[in-house]
């Protein structure tokens, strides 16, 4: 609902409730056969007695958005906006399952009609938030910018007494001086627009994860309550039935609160030669205030799982730029060819800035230490294959086991005379080292290509990353399961070749019982950088002129192509690298699809 007491002065009002009802019935019946002497059997891939599943699940949402904005102009170049504004939301959750079994009848699937309850659960989940904001803008003549923005927000996750840990404020500015409107801009028929921006906003995250496993789960909206693990304890028995046990729970957190991340930005667009020529900056630094993480060090005789502290700080710093062109240069046979191209990148890098650590030095994911940089990889330095006796006599052992030719030989970069990965600290890596790789993407890149000529066109979208590095250890970058005793199975592995001593020039060490050969080394690395096809589209607009006579306004026919190919990547194994990273090779790669279709528009007259 929409109310305008006066010119400019808007009253927005906005209610929802989304309801959902999910039922799921699942009945498993045993399947019989009959032998040549009559008898009724189970067979041998049936379950061991039927069984039902019923589960239903009701959830009700509510939101409520009240705000109201003004907008007013003065003097043709002073120009206010206003807005203020409530926001509320509640979710409701009610499930309940019943498995059971021992079906009486397997004609009737009831649960009223089964021998045994097996397990009766139900689930309640409630959550709501609760927030004001306002917004205040100011622009003179489309030259100088100035935003302010600000948020005072409530997560019934929070349960604290304290409204300093319950509520959170954020408040965020933002401004922009576009220079080419000033008088003394000197190339105005070049550059007709060039815009500076700057901009600093604060933000909170109530979804914290309380369990640190890397998604958010029930326990996770009430951190500040006690949760109590109940099972059934069948080892012992009282009265002749099994006995319940609670386990004892972890600590609760006595003053966890937002999440607050703080970002700065700065840029600028720019655009040149009548629009033809667009450029666009930015760069940013995102701090991560107050992130959850278990506190310090704790004594041993704690007895439980420690709480979440809001206890250490994060930060990403990052950039993109894009450049777009767009022009109509020249008639092809007489009918005007119009064209644009746009290229686009960007790279992140983040960090530890504060986490207190338990002080043993260990790094893993539950152990951090400022300045250490999220995803940087550590390979061991492969001197290559070892090729014959001669070279073997010069190589320092690892993984405790013997060496043969057609195995690898490490570098030992300590100089100690030992192949390891150190004690697992961050002050010792052993042998390994850091390659300046990331196991993530970085300098993501994109280019867009298009083209209209006499009611044809064509687009290319084509997305490449410039640095990404990954081990895996697996048969599918392997071609085995690492046993000397399990031949490769995949053509791709054996035309890159293992060693033997009749085949010495192989990509592979030879084939070993151990995993030795499989050293996280810089010679196997994944060098998922690539450039992909991802999408190729032609289409062609049928005239106007033989269209009228069909009762259409409009037609188009297209063809296009997803997916289609790389134009290079560097992994010795051609596996999808999104597939690589995300399952190490495990699973389906993305789909490529070609279709064909047309767009109709009808004609009312």
């Amino acid at each position: 609902t929409v109310i305008t007491p006066l010119k400019g002065w808007n009253i927005n009002g906005q209610f929802t409730w989304r309801a959902n009802q999910n039922d799921f019935e699942r009945t498993t019946l045993r399947q019989f056969q009959i032998l040549p002497n009559g008898d009724r059997v189970p067979t041998q891939r049936t379950v061991g007695n039927d069984n039902i599943i019923r589960r239903t699940q009701n959830t009700d949402y509510y939101t409520i958005n009240l705000f109201s904005s003004y907008d007013r102009t003065i003097a043709d170049v002073h120009n206010f906006h206003l807005l203020a504004g409530f926001q509320q939301e509640q979710n409701n959750l009610r499930q309940i399952q019943i498995n059971a079994s021992g079906l009486l009848s397997q004609s009737v699937p009831a649960v009223s009609l089964t021998e045994n309850i097996d397990n009766a659960t139900d689930r309640l989940l409630d959550w709501s938030t609760r927030g004001y904001f306002g917004r205040f803008r100011y622009n003179y003549d489309e030259k100088y910018f100035i935003e302010f923005n600000g948020r005072r927000d409530a997560s019934s996750r929070f349960n604290s007494a304290d409204p300093s840990e319950k509520w959170g404020f954020f408040p965020s500015v933002s401004g922009a001086w576009n220079i080419a409107r000033e008088n003394f801009w000197p190339i105005p028929n070049i550059v007709s627009n060039f815009k500076i921006r700057g901009s600093w906003a604060n933000s909170g995250n109530a979804n914290i994860d309380g369990n640190q496993n890397g998604f958010i789960d029930d326990n996770d909206f009430y951190l500040f309550s006690p949760s109590l693990s109940i099972n059934q304890n069948n080892a012992i028995a009282l009265g002749g039935r099994p006995v319940f046990a609670a386990s004892l729970p972890p600590l609760v957190p006595a003053t966890l609160t937002w999440e607050k991340p703080r970002t700065i930005g700065i840029g600028f667009d720019a655009y040149a030669f009548n629009n033809r020529l667009e450029l666009n900056y930015d760069w940013y630094q995102r701090t991560i205030r107050d992130q959850s993480n278990p506190p310090g060090q704790l004594p041993e005789v704690l007895g439980t799982a420690v709480p979440l502290a809001n206890s250490a700080v994060s930060e990403t710093r990052g950039w993109e730029f894009t450049i777009r062109w767009r022009d109509q240069p020249f008639n092809l046979l007489g009918k005007p060819l119009q064209y644009n191209a746009s290229f686009r990148i960007n790279d992140y890098v983040g960090y530890v800035v504060e986490f207190n650590h338990n002080g043993t030095g260990n790094i893993n994911g539950a152990n951090l230490l400022p300045g250490q940089r999220f995803g940087e990889n550590r390979f061991f330095t492969s001197n290559g294959i070892i090729q014959n006796a001669e070279e073997l006599n010069n190589v320092v052992p690892h993984t405790g086991s013997w060496i043969y030719p057609g195995d690898l030989s490490i570098q030992d970069t300590n100089g100690d005379g030992l192949i390891n990965a150190g004690d697992g600290t961050w002050f010792n890596f052993g042998d390994s080292r850091f390659d300046n790789g990331f196991d993530y993407p970085r300098l993501r890149y994109g280019i867009t290509l298009g083209a209209e000529w006499n009611g044809f066109d064509l687009s290319v979208n084509l997305d490449g990353v410039g640095r990404w590095k990954t081990f895996r250890d697996n048969q599918y970058v392997w071609g085995t399961s690492g046993s000397l005793w399990f031949a490769p199975f995949y053509e791709e592995h054996e035309a890159l070749g293992y060693w033997t001593p009749d085949h010495t020039d192989a990509f592979f060490p030879r084939n070993t019982y151990n995993g030795k050969n499989r050293l996280a080394t810089d010679q196997y690395a994944l060098n998922l950088a690539h450039l992909r096809i991802r999408n190729i589209r032609v289409g062609y607009h049928v005239p106007a002129r033989f269209l009228g006579r069909i009762g259409l306004r409009s037609l188009n026919v297209y063809a296009s192509g997803e997916n289609l190919g790389f134009i290079y990547y560097k992994s010795f194994i051609k596996l999808d690298p999104q597939l690589l990273a995300a399952s190490s090779g495990e699973g389906y790669p993305a789909a490529r699809i070609i279709s064909f279709g047309l767009n109709m528009g009808l004609s009312y007259n």
